[in-house]
């Protein structure tokens, strides 16, 4: 099986001015978990009108229920839309600072399973 990356016109700026000015760079790497629990649902305790059905998935137990037995006014999301929201805001805040944007190189790798 042959695996492709693929690269934004900005990594390659990065990459290079890297090359050209021998700067040292703090190297990130985040590992993302994109595997089939992270689409689960969080629900706030008592969010649930009723009791749904227990299943496993990816090792571990989980509960199947329908979005309509959610009580209104309690919280609830799925784990990667919380996990997206976080690292879009992160990513964004270190774009925005000059100095970090200058001093790191970010890769992202996402894993499922």
């Amino acid at each position: 099986m042959a695996y492709e990356a693929y690269h934004s016109r900005e990594y390659f700026k990065q990459q290079r001015t890297m090359l050209i000015n021998g700067d040292p760079r703090a190297l990130i790497c985040f590992c993302i978990d994109t595997s089939l629990s992270m689409d689960e649902w969080w629900i706030e305790e008592g969010g649930l009108s009723k009791q749904g059905r227990t299943e496993f998935s990816d090792g571990h137990q989980i509960i199947k229920f329908s979005l309509d037995d959610i009580r209104p006014g309690y919280e609830h999301y799925q784990k990667i839309q919380k996990l997206n929201d976080v690292l879009v805001s992160l990513l964004s805040d270190m774009k925005n600072d000059k100095e970090i944007c200058n001093k790191v190189a970010i890769s992202i790798v996402t894993y499922d399973r």
